[in-house]
């Protein structure tokens, strides 16, 4: 799919610890061979009526910080925060139009067609922090804020679909992520944990997916110095440590009523060895 880009950007060092930046974007991408599976004759001559390249506008700055303090409990701490602005015209949605497959056309086997609502607004804010502690421990915690908003209803030639206003689905508004890391010599040990917010699951966002909160732990021993090889570890890796149940993907295709889910693969463990020669 071809894509074309226009961008301009720069950064300012106040004094090897702040930094600012900000960068313009405007990206266009055209159709690719969507329009040619539209599905039938009267589809296809409406998309030719209606339908435009997508293009957007992006804008966004930030501020980052890197600070070290020697021989404090607090030894470093690295925080970044960015606002984005993003301003889509054209926005094409691909809505299955016919039953089929799993679902009901909702995951396969459904006829898909392009419809072209107009702009899409986006803003967004997304924010981290690392905190060194002493050699042994660290804390890195990161949020993402992330608001898209249809301009308008759309029309498929026949019925208009109330999408104004609307967030666009399968995109949480908020999101979190919070990872503890530890190092004892040979051992390393980590725990993170994920939060995905609300999911609306249709374009209408009659359709909404429940928020999750998930985590993941890792230990692992550096082998190297009692064993007979240059590099040897093993690990053991725990993904959904609470066995929590959730959405993990949705599957939009539906402007209303409709929707898909894929759930979240249930705790699983996983032992590894790795070794080098």
């Amino acid at each position: 799919m071809l894509r074309r880009s226009h961008a301009i950007g720069a950064r300012y060092d106040f004094n090897g610890t702040e930094e600012i930046y900000f960068n313009i974007q405007k990206n266009m991408r055209n159709f690719g061979t969507a329009p040619w599976g539209q599905g039938s004759q009267a589809a296809f001559d409406y998309f030719k009526d209606v339908g435009r390249p997508e293009t957007s506008w992006t804008y966004e700055a930030g501020l980052r910080s890197h600070h070290v303090f020697p021989g404090s409990f607090l030894s470093s701490l690295d925080a970044q925060i960015n606002y984005y602005h993003v301003d889509f015209s054209n926005r094409l949605l691909s809505i299955s139009t016919t039953v089929g497959g799993l679902g009901g056309g909702s995951i396969t086997g459904g006829t898909s067609t392009l419809f072209n609502v107009g702009g899409v607004k986006t803003d967004g804010v997304d924010a981290s922090i690392t905190l060194g502690l002493g050699s042994i421990f660290s804390i890195y915690n990161a949020f993402s804020f992330n608001s898209s908003r249809y301009g308008s209803d759309y029309t498929d030639g026949t019925n208009v679909f109330a999408t104004d206003g609307k967030q666009v689905p399968g995109s949480p508004k908020w999101m979190n992520k919070t990872m503890i890391s530890a190092n004892f010599g040979p051992i390393d040990a980590q725990i993170e944990g994920q939060y995905i917010g609300k999911r609306y699951a249709t374009y209408t966002n009659d359709g909404v997916v429940d928020s999750y909160y998930m985590a993941n732990a890792r230990i692992a021993f550096d082998l190297a110095g009692y064993i007979p090889l240059e590099k040897a570890s093993v690990s053991l890796n725990v993904t959904n440590l609470f066995d929590e149940k959730g959405a993990s993907t949705i599957s939009v295709g539906r402007p209303t009523a409709s929707y898909a889910t894929y759930p979240l693969a249930p705790r699983q463990w996983f032992l590894t060895f790795t070794a080098g020669i």
